[in-house]
């Protein structure tokens, strides 16, 4: 005689994150003019920090007399030229760019370390609607100070994924 199984049904979902930086993982954005003309900002990663300004564990952004400056900006906007920061996929981390004068600029990757491979480091440009895998290579852009679209707050985001 046959056996009747009875499915067995779950009585709830419990969802995974997989999270595929490890404390400390960071990598730094460098925007440069010439070889003289650069900037950079760093993200560390860390799995208790948050993504709003937090004095303790940000170091807030005070911009010089050079002609570049880049800042990551805190989810309550706040530029920082360290942000510590949870690692969130698909969380875009704003980029505050200002510069001098007009002219083609380059936004690239000068350091990373502890992200996994399979991480992907996308820049998302506003103005142009465009995106590059910073892994793969530098993006070149252009500003003209007479279109505030062309730098300050809106125009970049990085992406992880």
């Amino acid at each position: 005689m046959p056996v009747a199984v009875k499915p067995t049904v779950p009585t709830h979902v419990t969802a995974v994150h997989h999270d595929t930086i490890p404390d400390g993982g960071s990598l730094k954005v460098k925007i440069q003019m010439d070889s003289l003309s650069t900037d950079e900002t760093m993200l560390i990663f860390s799995h208790i920090a948050s993504n709003m300004y937090i004095n303790t564990q940000d170091a807030a952004y005070f911009p010089g007399s050079g002609a570049v400056s880049l800042s990551s900006l805190t989810s309550d906007g706040m530029p920082c030229a360290i942000q510590k920061l949870p690692y969130n996929p698909q969380y875009p981390i704003g980029l505050n760019v200002n510069v001098k004068s007009n002219g083609i600029y380059f936004l690239k990757i000068s350091y990373l370390d502890k992200v996994p491979q399979t991480i992907r480091v996308w820049l998302k440009d506003k103005y142009m609607k465009d995106s590059l895998d910073l892994r793969v290579g530098n993006y070149a852009f252009q500003v003209i100070k007479s279109d505030t679209n062309t730098f300050g707050r809106e125009r970049f985001k990085i992406v992880l994924r």
